[in-house]
């Protein structure tokens, strides 16, 4: 589903992070204490791979490759902000205040997977902070029963309708996870669509 790689060096200053979204290249980002040369970059871009199964050929060209752990506060970062981005469908930027609360914050795959799934409003970074304890408690115990819903992988209209507001948040979240996207029909009202796949 998801998949986010750091990549790091002898030959660079600092890591570079890539996000697979179903097994594809999605985003590619830098945080780099010093930038890239443009020879650097040419050659960087030239080896990219596009598929997340090819990940590791980038080893032979002297960079190491480690699925990302979350355990510096830049790799927290970049962990909740390509989750956010794959389950809410845009990008998130932290605040330095939520960057300075994330000491001694878990963030793993599996915490992330529960917080964007669960029924709320407020997909917010300090949020996450907040609920950490209720989102550990639900990892380890299960969602509490009230709570639990299953979303179906398309748009159901008479299913959305027997949905409260934090579920039908979570529902339209889960949707554009999918590909799906809303857009207004002046006819129909809210009208929602699968999105084509335009990677190249």
């Amino acid at each position: 589903m998801v998949g986010v790689y750091k990549l790091t060096s002898s030959k660079i200053s600092g890591a570079l992070y890539l996000y697979y979204d179903n097994k594809s290249l999605r985003s590619f980002q830098s945080e780099l204490n010093k930038p890239l040369t443009e020879e650097q970059w040419k050659y960087l871009r030239e080896k990219l791979p596009l598929q997340e199964d090819q990940v590791t050929t980038l080893e032979q060209y002297n960079l190491v490759v480690q699925p990302i752990k979350g355990k510096s506060v830049q790799d927290k970062v970049i962990l909740f902000c390509m989750y956010y981005k794959h389950y809410r469908g845009t990008s998130y930027a932290a605040k330095t205040l939520e960057k300075a609360n994330l000491k001694g914050i878990p963030v793993t795959e599996d915490l992330l997977t529960i917080f964007f799934n669960s029924p709320l409003q407020n997909f917010t970074l300090k949020n996450y902070i907040d609920r950490i304890n209720i989102t550990k408690d639900h990892l380890k115990n299960g969602v509490p029963g009230d709570k639990l819903v299953t979303f179906p992988a398309y748009f159901d209209e008479k299913f959305e309708k027997t949905l409260n507001q934090e579920q039908t948040t979570a529902y339209h979240a889960h949707l554009i996870s999918l590909g799906w996207a809303k857009h207004y029909n002046p006819n129909a009202g809210n009208v929602w669509h699968k999105k084509a796949d335009n990677t190249r």
